[in-house]
């Protein structure tokens, strides 16, 4: 018998076995699906199959022992929740490790997260998807900043956004209609500091345009959530800010898909403080909530926030000693309680993406390269069923095509 049946029995043995599972716990391992991309190379396509990139570490660096190649692309099989490789593009660059899709579906966008001085700029790189999901350079153009670490799209697809952490810094690139991009415009550096000693000073962690047509950026090194005017399409300083606790070290946003309220992740203080907008057009604290089990009191390290489309579940990863995804349940006016915490099944979830249809969130696991997948249960939001995909060099970041 060839290969091809082999991977179809043992898919259709995923699917009986995670019928089995609803009594599991949610920290379980026991009942992880596991399998190597070698193993899933030549894997049988199915309707099913979603494609998703997988932004990585190429070489090493002072906080990552970077192994990867380039970007890899994977699918998930919506109805199995399980995964098959597809393959690996040298094209991006060094370190490609944050990307971002165009709203075309035709273009993708990484961050090179390098450079050391104003003589090595980090820089985005431009890719064109192909008909069958390969990426190729179009073009690259530096951030004039260096370690850019977070990238993103306006709505229209007319710029890319990107945030250099080490220079504490955001720029603009506008985008072609070819999809290569512009030289770096619009670049505002920040200033200022806070009390952790990670908080010397500014580091830029996170830029994405809001549903208002604002931007807004989280500002680790100095406490700060800013607003920026996009009014004309063209990236403005900062027209209002948000302080948020000493010491926080606020990383990444998301925004509530029906209300107007805005979660903030903080890395250092391992806490979610949520944002609601008033009658003022400010926004307000609304609530803060830890990312820990009660009673633990180890240091955070808080990596990614994500909320289903529906607005019903938010997760956190937390890194460091803990390596698990923080659940939490919204309710109908936005607040958050704490439901549960599943483990990553490996070492440093530094990012997780939620499928389009809510239905399951993939985890990458930068330091133990590998991805797992997890079906969310609709009632509760706990995590379960996990399938493990092994060998994917230093994952850092996923999106869906």
């Amino acid at each position: 018998m060839n290969r091809g049946y082999y991977l179809s029995v043992f898919a259709l043995c995923a699917m009986l076995s995670s019928c089995d599972s609803s009594s599991k716990s949610t920290n379980s391992t026991a009942a992880t699906q596991s399998v190597t991309t070698s193993d899933v190379m030549s894997a049988t396509e199915s309707e099913h199959d979603i494609p998703f990139y997988v932004g990585t570490y190429t070489q090493k660096e002072g906080h990552v022992d970077g192994k990867a190649k380039g970007v890899h692309l994977a699918y998930l099989n919506t109805e199995t929740g399980t995964m098959r490789y597809g393959d690996v593009y040298d094209e991006a660059g060094i370190n490609p490790s944050y990307l971002t899709i165009h709203p075309s579906g035709k273009f993708v966008y990484v961050v090179n997260e390098t450079g050391g001085n104003e003589q090595q700029w980090g820089s985005v790189t431009a890719l064109a998807v192909n008909e069958d999901k390969s990426l190729t350079e179009l073009n690259r153009k530096p951030t004039m900043g260096i370690a850019p670490c977070h990238i993103s799209l306006d709505k229209q697809g007319f710029q890319v956004l990107a945030a250099n952490y080490s220079t504490g810094s955001i720029t603009s690139f506008p985008v072609a209609l070819t999809g290569k991009l512009g030289r770096a415009q619009n670049i505002i550096r920040y200033t200022g500091n806070s009390s952790h000693a990670r908080q010397e000073a500014p580091h830029a962690h996170f830029i994405s345009q809001i549903s208002d047509g604002t931007v807004i950026t989280a500002d680790l090194g100095t406490d700060t959530i800013r607003f920026h005017n996009f009014r004309t399409g063209q990236l403005e300083p900062a027209s209002s800010s948000i302080n948020t606790p000493s010491g926080s070290g606020p990383r990444h946003i998301v925004e509530h898909p029906l209300l107007p309220i805005i979660y903030v992740v903080n890395e250092l203080s391992a806490t979610v403080i949520s944002y609601q907008r008033d009658s003022d057009d400010k926004f307000m604290q609304y609530q803060s909530i830890s990312t820990l089990p009660e009673g633990d009191n180890r240091g955070g390290n808080c990596a990614a926030i994500k909320m289903t489309k529906n607005g019903k579940f938010l997760y956190v990863s937390n890194r460091g000693d803990h390596n698990n995804i923080a659940i939490y349940k919204v309710s109908d006016n936005g607040q958050l309680t704490m439901v549960s915490h599943q483990s990553s099944l490996g070492n440093v979830p530094r990012d997780f993406t939620i499928s389009p249809d809510d239905r399951h969130l993939i985890v990458a696991n930068q330091n133990s390269d590998n991805l797992v997948s997890f079906k969310i249960d609709p009632n509760n939001g706990l995590l379960k069923d996990p399938f493990e995909l092994k060998d994917v060099a230093t994952p850092v970041c996923l999106k869906f095509l």
